[in-house]
């Protein structure tokens, strides 16, 4: 007799208590994590090809785009053993230049009081 037969005819709060499971891992799936652990760093090492300033956040978004959703958690931990380290953007130039010889004027309207519309 298989245990699909013997476990039909039984509540599975009886069968948890018997084998002294909790009923929580009656419903649990079972795990996968060596399958799909390959399958995520499989897809971590080709999307950052295509979006090399992605970091573990926007990568995490892609992929759940690419319908493969995972944890950011994991994606973090999986591009530090892959050694992934996201572009960091270029600063940007400074256009202003400050230290001129020119003079500097002093702001007449500071004290000013303003009373009216277009009084400025």
């Amino acid at each position: 007799m298989s245990a699909e037969l013997v476990a039909a005819g039984y509540p599975v709060g009886v069968m948890c208590d018997v084998l002294d499971l909790a009923r929580s891992s009656y419903y649990r799936p079972l795990a996968t994590a060596g399958t799909d652990e390959q399958a995520t760093k499989a897809a971590l090492e080709q999307v950052p090809a295509a979006w090399p300033a992605y970091g573990y956040r926007r990568l995490t978004a892609q992929l759940a785009r690419e319908g493969q959703p995972v944890n950011a958690k994991r994606v973090r931990r999986m591009m530090t053993e892959v050694g992934l380290q996201a572009r960091k953007p270029r600063k940007k130039t400074a256009t202003t230049n400050s230290r001129h010889s020119f003079p500097r004027y002093p702001n007449r309207v500071a004290d000013l009081v303003i009373a009216r519309p277009d009084q400025v």
